[in-house]
């Protein structure tokens, strides 16, 4: 995944570990889950609002 994201995998780990304390994510082998999305959101840049406008304008139909 740090690959992907551009930054080291402990650098991932980190972010990850402080997103579970803080009840956002659950973390589990081999996977995330989204506790709190409203609360990721509120934590994201201003680039996930920039992102999101672009997702709906390319791919109009919702996402499942």
């Amino acid at each position: 995944m740090g690959r992907v994201a551009g930054v080291q995998r402990s650098t991932i780990s980190i972010v990850l570990r402080s997103f579970q304390t803080a009840g956002l994510i659950a973390q589990h082998r081999g996977g995330i889950g989204i506790v709190d999305r409203a609360g990721l959101e509120e934590m994201a840049c201003e680039c996930h609002g920039k992102i999101c406008q672009s997702f709906a304008r390319l791919l109009p139909v919702p996402l499942s």
